[in-house]
Parts: structure tokens; sequence; C-alpha cells
């Protein structure tokens, strides 16, 4: 019992000394205003595998001196899933307006728009160096905020 106990420590250290030691690279985007996250499959393979050995701890009936380790552990690669996949889809839509809203005609065109996406532009700047429950938070935010741009872009683009 103790050895099967020992094992699942090691198995949940060895989860802990890897997101020590993991490196979470930004990379600066051409425009230069902001940074965009670099290496993110390599990050989501590590956040599965992690993921799917915290459960396997969880469920093993040897987990109990350990259970608030284990929970705590679950809770935070919860989160990080969670905020990391708003990150995603917040870069993947400011990467693909930053190309439009950039343009002198668009912000001709729709300057009350283009200053919208100028200040999402600055939020993101300060927002991606934010790692707290806040961030998932803002991230919905900034993601919502990117596509109210689209559609007024779309609807501005089928009435021109």
């Amino acid at each position: 019992m103790a050895s099967n106990e020992a094992t699942l420590e090691r198995m949940l250290q060895k989860v802990i000394d890897l997101w020590k030691v993991t490196d979470f690279r930004l990379v600066p985007h051409a425009s230069g205003s902001i940074s965009i996250i670099a290496g993110a499959d390599d990050i989501l393979a590590q956040l599965e595998e992690s993921q799917v050995t915290i459960g396997t701890i969880r469920g093993s009936r040897y987990v109990t001196p350990i259970k608030g380790l284990v929970e705590d552990w679950e809770r935070k690669l919860t989160l990080f899933a969670r905020t990391l996949d708003e990150w995603m889809t917040c870069q993947r839509n400011w990467l693909y307006l930053e190309q439009i809203f950039t343009t002198p005609d668009i912000q001709r065109q729709l300057p009350s728009e283009s200053k919208l996406f100028q200040g999402v532009c600055f939020i993101l700047l300060i927002g991606l160096y934010i790692a707290t429950i806040g961030s998932v938070k803002l991230m919905r935010f900034l993601k919502c905020t990117l596509g109210n741009c689209y559609s007024i872009l779309v609807d501005w683009l089928v009435s021109s």
C-alpha cells in the first residue's frame, strides 16, 4: 500500500516539476504592438498529458494522502487550459483583423471601429501578462469585442 502511494506521489511530482520548468514563449508580432504565443501545440500536448496523469492519480484508491494537492493541481491545469483556449481564440481573431484594421482605407471608412480595435490591441498588450481567472474573463471580453469589429466590418463590406 505504501508503495502505491509513493508511486502516485512520484507521478504527481513529475507533473509539478514539468510545469516548473515549462517555457511559455511569447514572441513579438511583426507589427511590434503585441506579443503572441509561440509553440502552443507543445504546450497543449503537455497540458493534455498532465491532465491525464492527474486524472489517473485522482482515480486511484491510494490517493487519500495527497488528495488535496492533486485537486489543487487539477484546478490549476483546468484554469490554465481555459485561459489558454480563450487566449488562442482571441489571438487568432486579432491576427486576422489586424491585417484589415491597420489599412488606411479601413481606418478612414470605419474610424470608430478602428479605434475600438486599437483599444483591443492596448488591452491585449497588458492582458497577455495576467495569469489569473480574471484573464479568462478579459480574453472572453476581447474575443467578444473582436467579434463585434468583425461583424461591423462584414456589414460595411456588404453595404459597400
